[in-house]
Order: C-alpha cells, then sequence, then structure tokens
C-alpha cells in the first residue's frame, strides 16, 4: 500500500484502489504532517490536532488529554525496543513504551480521584466508588455522577457490588444503599445496625448480601440484617469479605487476621505464618488456592500450608492492597507501590513490577479497588484516578539490555579510563558508574556486578547504578557487570575494566632488595667495626673509612623516607619520638622540637587512646605488623582521622617502633556522606506509608463520634463532648490528606496556582508544633496577587524547608518567636518572604547556605541539603531565592516567581 498525507486528509493507494480517511470516518484532523508504519504494521498520522492509529481501518485518537505535551505532531519514530517517539512543535518530546494501560482521571471527568470501588451494572456502564466525591458512572464516552445532592446516602464510598438480579448494592461511610435501575434505598434504621461504614459487599451464591463493616461480618438475607459474628475473640472490625468455590465465607479483619465464618478452626494469623493480622483483601484463583494481602506481605493458602511472600521475594511493596486474576491464569496485585503479576501456570512464583514508568497515573493503589470486566480487561482505582489495564498489551520485551560503563571514580576524583587501567597505592578508594541504555521500564533495570581479585561472588544492586570499593589492597583486578530486565532478559554479554594498584615502594620488590643489603651492610660494618675496636691503634684509617659508610648509609635511608608520602616516624618502645619525617610534621602541625618532646600517647585521641596503646604493646611484644584506623589530636586541637601501619626496628640492642601514618579524612567524609544519603532515601516512603495508614483508625473515630451524636439518651454535655471528637478527627483526616499530596512520589506538574492558598495549606502542616512551642504566625498577604504558573508539591516542599528552619532557629535562641510571611507583586513577578526574629545568619556563612551538604546543626540533626534543594527548585521555576545580607537581627528570606499563567 502507497500511504499519501495532505492537508484534506489521508489517501491509501492499493490494487483495491483509493480510500480516503479525514475527519468525517474517525481522523483526527484532515491536516496530516508526518506519517509511520510501526513493527505491528500500525499506520500512525501526525496532524495539527494530535495523533491517529489506524489498524485494520480502525481508527484510534491520541491528543493532550491522553498525555500528549502538545497537539501538533511533526516527527514519529520507533526505535528496536519498539518504543515510539513522537516530536511536536513546542512541546518537546513524547514517548510511548506500552499500549497496556490507560487511565482516567479528572480531566477525563472523574469527581474525584481518590477511587476506592469499582463494579459494572447489567447494561456495562462502569461505576467508580470515590473517596469525597460519590459514585461516577462511565458508560465508555462520558460520564454521569451520583452524589449527596441525587439521594446518594453518602459521598464516601468504599464498596460496590452487583447482585444477581442487577440490584447495584453501595457500601458508604453511614451505612449500605440498594439501586435498582430506577430508585435509590437506603438501610439506616437502628434497629437493622446502621449507620456504619460498609468497606466490602460480596453477593452470595444462595442470594444474601455478605458485607465487611466497622463492627464485623453482617448478613441480608432479603428481610432483615444479621451481625454474624458474635464469638469476642473474632469480633473486630472488617476490611475484605469473601466467597470461596466451597460456599465458604471469609473474613479479613482489622487486628485478628483472617477466618472461617462458619468454621473458625480455619483461621490465620501471626502466630501461625501470616505476614501481618490486618488483611485488606482476600481471593480464591483458578486451582482453588486462597490468597489473602496484609500490610507485611502477600500470603497463598493451598488447603495445606500457608506460604508467604514479601519484598525479599520480589514485590514492590508490602502493603497488599487488592488481588484479581486475570484470563490468562495472571494474578495482579495492587500495592503502594504499583501493580505486580504472578503467572499462576508457572511451578515458581515471581513478579513482574509495574510502576508509573510503565504508564500507571500513580504507584499507590487502594484497598479492594479491582475489578475484571467482561472483555478481559483489568480495572484499578488509584489515588490520582482510574487505571484500565489490557493484559494482552502486556508483550514481554526480549531484548538484551546492552550495558556500558559510564565513569570511574579514584578517590572522589572522575579519571579517564582505557580497558587497563595502572593506579598507584593510595588511589584505593574506587567508585564505577554504570548504565544501561533502555528505555522501557529504566526503573525495573537491576544490575549485577563483580570484582575478580576481591571475590568472584556476582552482587546485586537492584536499579542502583554504581558499585563502590574502599581500601582496596595492591594487586590485579577484573570489574564485570550485566543488566537484566523486568522479565528476566539478561546482557547478552557483560561491561568490563581491568585496573591494577601498584603495592607502595616500601613493598616493592627492588625496595626489599635494597632493604636487605642495608641490613646485610650494617650487620658487616658493625662486625668489622669490633674488631677494629680491639685493634684500634692498628688501624685507624679502617676504621674512619667504615664510619663514612655508615653515614652514607644513613643518609640513604633518611633520603628515601623523605621521598614518602606518607608520614613516617619512630619511636621508642616507651612511645617517645626519635626520627620523623617533613611529612609527619606538615600533617600534625608541629616543629621538629616540639614533637621530640611528647609522647606518642598524648597524640591519640580520648576515644582512641585506649585501642592505640594495645597495638602498640602487641608490636612490642614481638608481632611484625599492624595496621588499623584510629584519631590524632593536631597541634590546633583538631582530630584528624588517620591509617597507621605499625612493624618493629631493632638497631643495635634496643627495640623501636616504626610508624607509616595516612590521612584518611577526605575518605572519612565522602563515607559519611554516602551514608547520610542512603538515610534520605527511605524518608519518602515512610510519609507515605504513615499517613496511608492513620486514615485507617481515623474512619473508626469519626463513625462511632456520629453514632454517639445521634444517640438520644446522651445529655447536652455528653454530645459537646462527641461533638468535639468528630470536629477534631475532621481536622486531622484533614491535615492527613495534605500529607498525602505534599509526600507523594510524581514527575513535576506544573499549574496555575495562587501563592497565597499554597502557603495556608503548607502551614496547616506544622500549624499545631507551631502554636505548642510559642512560635506565631503572622500572614502579610497582598489579597489581588496574581497567580504563579509551577509545580504546587515543590514550592510546598521549599516554603516548608524555610518554616521548620526559622522554628528550629527561633526556639534555640529564646523558646519563643513570631514567623511573618509576605507576599506581593512587583515588574511583573510574585515576592514571597520569609522573616523570623531569631539569632540571624552569621555574614561568615551567608554565603554557603545553599552549597550542597553545608549545613550549621550538630552530627545526625541535619543533612545540609534542605536550602540547597530549595535553590535548586526556584531556579527551575525561572525564580530567585536569597537572604537579606543587611539584616542585623533575625533571617529575612525572599523568593522571587515569575507571574503568570505558563
Amino acid at each position: 500500500n502507497i500511504w499519501i498525507g495532505t492537508e484534506d486528509g489521508l489517501y491509501r493507494y492499493s490494487k483495491n484502489g483509493l480510500k480516503h480517511f479525514n475527519k468525517k470516518n474517525g481522523l483526527i484532523d484532515n491536516r496530516v504532517l508526518s506519517l509511520m508504519e510501526d513493527s505491528e504494521h500500525n499506520i500512525w498520522i501526525g496532524t495539527f490536532e494530535g495523533l491517529s492509529k489506524i489498524k485494520n481501518d480502525k481508527i484510534t485518537n491520541y491528543t493532550k488529554k491522553n498525555g500528549l505535551p502538545d497537539n501538533i505532531i511533526i516527527s514519529m519514530f520507533e526505535d528496536r525496543e519498539k518504543v515510539k517517539w513522537f516530536g511536536t512543535n513546542g512541546g518537546g518530546v513524547s514517548k510511548l513504551a506500552c499500549e497496556m494501560f490507560l487511565n482516567i482521571t479528572g480531566e477525563n471527568g472523574l469527581k474525584d480521584e481518590l477511587i476506592l470501588a469499582i463494579e459494572q451494572d447489567k447494561n456495562g456502564n462502569y461505576w467508580f466508588g470515590s473517596y469525597n466525591g460519590g459514585i461516577t458512572v462511565f458508560d465508555g464516552k462520558k460520564f454521569k455522577y451520583y452524589t449527596e445532592k441525587d439521594s446518594l446516602l453518602d459521598n464516601r464510598i468504599w464498596s460496590i457490588k452487583r447482585d444477581s438480579k442487577g440490584n447495584m448494592w453501595i457500601g458508604s461511610e453511614k451505612g449500605i444503599t440498594k439501586y435498582d435501575g430506577k430508585k435509590f434505598t437506603h438501610f439506616i434504621k437502628k434497629s437493622s445496625g446502621f449507620p456504619i461504614p460498609i468497606f466490602s459487599i460480596i453477593a452470595g451464591k444462595k442470594g444474601n448480601i455478605w458485607l465487611a463493616t466497622g463492627i464485623g461480618p453482617i448478613k441480608f438475607d432479603g428481610k432483615k440484617f444479621i451481625n454474624c459474628e458474635t464469638d469476642t475473640n473474632f469480633k473486630d472490625l472488617a476490611w475484605s469479605i469473601f466467597q470461596d468455590s466451597k460456599g465458604d465465607i471469609w473474613v479479613g479483619t482489622n487486628s485478628k487476621g483472617v477466618y472461617n465464618l462458619a468454621n473458625h478452626k480455619f483461621h490465620f494469623n501471626e502466630k501461625n505464618g501470616l505476614p501481618n493480622n490486618l488483611v485488606r483483601s482476600i481471593f480464591e484463583d483458578h486451582k482453588g488456592n486462597l490468597w489473602f494481602g496484609t500490610n507485611e506481605g502477600l500470603a497463598k493458602y493451598d488447603g495445606k500450608k500457608l506460604t508467604t511472600f514479601t519484598k525479599k521475594d520480589g514485590l514492590s511493596d508490602n502493603t497488599c492492597y487488592s488481588i484479581i486474576e486475570d484470563n490468562n491464569h495472571n494474578l495482579w496485585i495492587g500495592t503502594n507501590q504499583g501493580l505486580n503479576k504472578i503467572n499462576l501456570d508457572y511451578k515458581k512464583i515471581s513478579f513482574i513490577n509495574y510502576n508509573v514508568n510503565d504508564g500507571l497515573i500513580s504507584n499507590e493503589l487502594n484497598s479492594r479497588s479491582c475489578y475484571l470486566d467482561d472483555k478481559g480487561y483489568l480495572w484499578f482505582g488509584s489515588t490520582r484516578g482510574v487505571i484500565k489495564c489490557n493484559p494482552e498489551k502486556d508483550i514481554i520485551n526480549t531484548n538484551p539490555p546492552p550495558i556500558y560503563i559510564e565513569n570511574f571514580i579514584v578517590n572522589n576524583e572522575n579519571i579517564p579510563f582505557e580497558n587497563k587501567i595502572k593506579l598507584k597505592h593510595f588511589q584505593n578508594n574506587i567508585m564505577i558508574e554504570f548504565f544501561s541504555l533502555t528505555f522501557i521500564s529504566e526503573s525495573n533495570i537491576k544490575y549485577y556486578y563483580r570484582l575478580k581479585g576481591l571475590s568472584d561472588e556476582w552482587n546485586n544492586t537492584s536499579n542502583r547504578k554504581f558499585a563502590v570499593f574502599n581500601h582496596l589492597s595492591p594487586g590485579k583486578y577484573e570489574f564485570d557487570v550485566y543488566a537484566m530486565n523486568k522479565y528476566g532478559i539478561a546482557s547478552k554479554k557483560t561491561a568490563r575494566l581491568f585496573f591494577t594498584i601498584t603495592p607502595p615502594f616500601w613493598k616493592s620488590s627492588w625496595f626489599l632488595s635494597l632493604s636487605t643489603i642495608l641490613f646485610i651492610g650494617c650487620i658487616f660494618i658493625g662486625y668489622r667495626y669490633r674488631v677494629n675496636s680491639i685493634k684500634r691503634k692498628s688501624h685507624i684509617e679502617q676504621q674512619l673509612f667504615d664510619a663514612q659508610k655508615i653515614k652514607e648509609s644513613e643518609e640513604k635511608y633518611r633520603k628515601l623516607i623523605e621521598q614518602s608520602p606518607n608520614a613516617v616516624f619512630i619511636t621508642d618502645c616507651d612511645g617517645k619520638f626519635v626520627d620523623s619525617n617533613n611529612r609527619t610534621l606538615e600533617i600534625l602541625g608541629y616543629s621538629n622540637e616540639e614533637l621530640f618532646r611528647l609522647n606518642i600517647k598524648e597524640l591519640f585521641s580520648k576515644e582512641c587512646k585506649k585501642e592505640g596503646l594495645k597495638k602498640i604493646v602487641e608490636i612490642s611484644s614481638g608481632k611484625d605488623l599492624l595496621t588499623f584506623e584510629s584519631e590524632f589530636v593536631k597541634k590546633d586541637k583538631t582530630v584528624l582521622p588517620v591509617e597507621l601501619s605499625l612493624s618493629s626496628l631493632e638497631l643495635g640492642s634496643k627495640k623501636y617502633i616504626q610508624f607509616v601514618m595516612n590521612d584518611i579524612s577526605e575518605r572519612k567524609e565522602i563515607q559519611n556522606k554516602l551514608i547520610q544519603t542512603e538515610k534520605l532515601a527511605s524518608i519518602g516512603t515512610l510519609v507515605s506509608g504513615v499517613a496511608h495508614e492513620l486514615n485507617n483508625p481515623l474512619a473508626i473515630i469519626s463513625g462511632y463520634s456520629e453514632l454517639l451524636l445521634k444517640d438520644s439518651s446522651l445529655n447536652d454535655k455528653n454530645k459537646e463532648r462527641a461533638q468535639k471528637i468528630k470536629l477534631n478527627t475532621e481536622r486531622c483526616a484533614h491535615i492527613i490528606e495534605n500529607l498525602l499530596g505534599f509526600s507523594r512520589r510524581k514527575e513535576p506538574e506544573k499549574r496555575e496556582i495562587n501563592i497565597n492558598e499554597l502557603i495556608d495549606k503548607t502551614v496547616e502542616l506544622r500549624e499545631y508544633q507551631l502554636k505548642v512551642n510559642n512560635i506565631l504566625i503572622k500572614k502579610n498577604y497582598h489579597s489581588d496577587i496574581p497567580s504563579v504558573f509551577c509545580d504546587p508539591d515543590q514550592l510546598q516542599q521549599v516554603f516548608l524547608n524555610l518554616i521548620n528552619n526559622a522554628f528550629e532557629a527561633m526556639y534555640e535562641f529564646n523558646k519563643r518567636g513570631i514567623l511573618e510571611i509576605k507576599t506581593y507583586s512587583k515588574n511583573g513577578s510574585v515576592y514571597i518572604e520569609f522573616i523570623d526574629d531569631g539569632p540571624g545568619i552569621s555574614k561568615e556563612i551567608q554565603s554557603k547556605i545553599f552549597d550542597p551538604f553545608f549545613t550549621t546543626k550538630e552530627i545526625g540533626k541535619g543533612t545540609g541539603l534542605g536550602l540547597s534543594v530549595c535553590y535548586g527548585i526556584i531556579k527551575e521555576h525561572n525564580g530567585e531565592i536569597f537572604i537579606d545580607t543587611y539584616r542585623e537581627k533575625g533571617a529575612r528570606f525572599i523568593i522571587r516567581l515569575p507571574a503568570g499563567n505558563k
């Protein structure tokens, strides 16, 4: 076929003649800018209004609503991994790596993006239950909404289930509702046990409706609601409920594990193998195995034993929210860090992970929010919308990921490298950086490396792209590394690097030979000197000749010691200095006379003195060589980390100790920075997990406080107390919602925002802590301030960092203080000022405060990264952040951002 793009649409010329594609028969736009045929023989058409794909004459369209940065598509390309690349007119390059996932968000029509329940009605419409927006019904093209205004019982929808008669049962925060296609029927009478939150619903095989509620399992037989659990050993909040193929009902609880409702002997908890007692989801696969999703991992019950799976086994996260099986016998698990797939037809359980890099709108899935429709599509609810998954589009990437070595860093310095590298003995702290050139799920690439000469074992770095080796001994080394994608396909060959670390001169063969010659010479000279002393009168000339030889030998030895790059000094066995080279004096800061008046034990720091003296005793007792790390106190009283090599010397009849000292302060600083960076990596997931879990007890407290308010037997005083509980619970929920939004990992997403509202939202996160510590917030906002086009989450990070710094400074300075926040506009820019009355910032450090890792706080209390990150974020927004260098009291930080909507 010949395809021809024109300003009047697309034409295909074939043996059957000419066929015209235009807007009338589905093309996104008639003005064709670019064409491409991909490896699956689909035709892609770039236009002024978006992108079209033709497959078997069926047209699918893509626009900015589907993720394109711009609708004008001027170029297209498919790479070796079948990734499609689209060049736009001003929007940059867009990548389409996988057509497996389709996301539905608020931009597409969702009332609320936090989706807790998914079900399909008898007409094929999809029902999405949300956290605060009621129900959104989607017929594949348009959206319809049900909220409290439309007779819905409550806007917080935990569960939706269709029964055998086509009725839709809706579980909300306030109880259960039935929709028969015409009207909503609410069950809220006190005699029925409501209102209580309904977390899960199943339509039983005998027509019963089973509910997992805030007070345990409840059955509705068509006439009345029956509380099914009276045993106090099992009575608990029920998160999940499930009927297996045998007809047995299983209940997942908040703190007592999971159990069979009819036969309590089938009860699993932490004591008999369940990873955690909070069971969020239950599912039975086609083989009859039961799966339980908990807060600490996944469990499988095959009828005989319980098997558990965690992150160590390949799960992306231990919090397992939802479980469902597709038509290809794959089990899908929704977690707090994306989706996980298991092929149940394989004997060995292995996990394939999917996250935002594969096309998910969010990594955070929600409890029991999953559904398999009649077309084989999977639907998942997340914190940012609905994810539609087509399992048939999960094509295994069989391309072996190529692997490359990028940088060879020695003692914190990047050096050019070839296949063979020769290093000196002190160049023994090495970092090797590598990468795999792939554009499909880059974050799921795992790396394996080994360093022959150190160990033949392969090390798994997960997705970390570097390997670090410290204090390598002299020798020959071979470094190998390969990559493996999430489907288990490894690189065809490893990337390899050879390097050699040469020994120090005092361990080299020529130095050892010279030392042997000198030692033998000394013995010979000593012998001759003894003989000559007996015959002194007759051998004066020979005696003078021997003395000259001794002097020359001493000069040669002194020259060798002075040329050493390390500090070398000698003490007697009591620790008194008898000799040292200039490098020793340079490092410690003493003169030769000052050093010779000291004892070695005066140089060790208080913490290292006991261990250092112990090593000296070992050398004095006959040990040949000792190497260890310690700390010396320099003349200026600063503590210096050092590496000491001790060896014994014997000159004449007296024993001495030779010290070779290496300054390792720079090495220690690099190690400490690496450790601090590893600590920072876990903070993001910790905040998100804690905030997410706090919603569960708050939901229970809120529900019971509402029950108390509706109890007519309470007096006015107790009702007032119940009202206070409800108000403060709602306040906590609001704070947690802000915290979830702030901590959520996502790509930068700029939009038009009101800067005053964003500051108020940030202050709310710290408002209580500031108030109880006598810190007053004074807001001085300009009411008509223009909007700012920015990423609100990144700016919130900047504001929170400045508020925390001001709080810590004022509290340590005076245990109280006033933080003034001002906003105003000037010359097309928006200004934000943070002014505190703390101790201020000294002029000596004002030029350093935005440098990475610079901090004035004690060790363990600060990373030195906060203001550096703030500086980078503001720069990325084309703004400025600076301090008032002329302020005499307190600190004043000023932020300037461009005003406008682009």
